[in-house]
């Protein structure tokens, strides 16, 4: 469930992608409606689903959110690398690629459709894969890998003997994806293992919002930034080893401390 729910937002991407590319000069008007119209439906489905049972609405509280800052710093630092790894193998190299190559922005942006409909088939796959394996492996497994091969492989840019080919790039492209669904696709079910039921939206969004802004977004300005400086583009991994290293000790250290019993229900 976890990995369908990331891969219906990827889907939903993707179609918009595609609906743009196909209509985006002539009919604009009419996606930006559909788009409302989306927003509609889902307020409709919000105020018509009902909570799960365990659930129990709790007031916004600073006290809570201060009592629950290690929690939400490991949730802040693995939903950070997650966003970090798609921003800098999507916005960063869209940019970056036809600077060093032969590469054009079409052709970079073209692919990154494909990305999508890949990363939907891999969500949904590693999804699977996670009821015949631990989710903590799987995530473990994907924070270590990318901490590993980052550096090395953004190398290859810097050192291709025949010049970045689209093949080269996309393979490059292509694995740091497939490491982004193998944490991402579990990474919903994880988190709700963490959190106490009765704050599980406060701090669930929070601490994914926080990772999202503090450490995702920023990361294609920082990479070309330390680029610009250095004229190397493994040197715009760093930032991403850095943050798969941190989040691979939290990992660790959530699968034997869950933060879901340092909290107690409301009275």
């Amino acid at each position: 469930m976890s990995s369908l729910y990331d891969a219906s937002g990827i889907i939903g991407i993707f179609l918009a992608s595609l609906l743009a590319s196909q209509l985006g000069e002539t009919h604009w008007r009419l996606l930006f409606w559909l788009g409302a119209l989306g927003g509609v439906i889902g307020v409709i489905f919000r105020k018509t689903a009902k909570e799960s049972p365990e659930f129990v609405p709790t007031p916004f509280s600073w006290r809570v959110i201060w009592q629950e800052r290690r929690l939400l710093s490991r949730i802040a630092v693995i939903s950070g690398f997650s966003y970090a790894n798609y921003y800098l193998v999507t916005v960063f190299l869209n940019g970056h690629l036809p600077r060093i190559s032969a590469l054009t922005p079409s052709d970079a942006l073209r692919f990154n459709t494909h990305l999508l409909w890949i990363d939907f088939l891999l969500l949904l796959g590693f999804g699977a894969l996670c009821k015949s394996m631990r989710k903590e492996k799987l995530m473990l497994f994907a924070t270590l890998a990318t901490a590993v091969l980052a550096l090395p492989l953004f190398a290859t840019f810097d050192h291709a003997p025949h010049g970045i080919s689209w093949g080269h790039a996309a393979l490059i492209r292509l694995i740091f994806v497939t490491l982004g669904a193998a944490l991402a696709a579990p990474y919903h079910a994880w988190k709700l293992d963490q959190l106490p039921s009765h704050n599980r939206f406060l701090l669930g969004s929070l601490g994914s919002t926080l990772g999202s802004q503090l450490f995702g977004a920023p990361i294609p300005l920082l990479a070309t930034y330390l680029v610009a400086q250095t004229g190397l583009t493994w040197i715009a991994a760093i930032p991403l080893v850095i943050l798969a290293l941190a989040a691979s000790l939290l990992l660790r250290s959530s699968a034997t401390s869950p933060a879901i019993l340092s909290s107690s229900p409301p009275e």
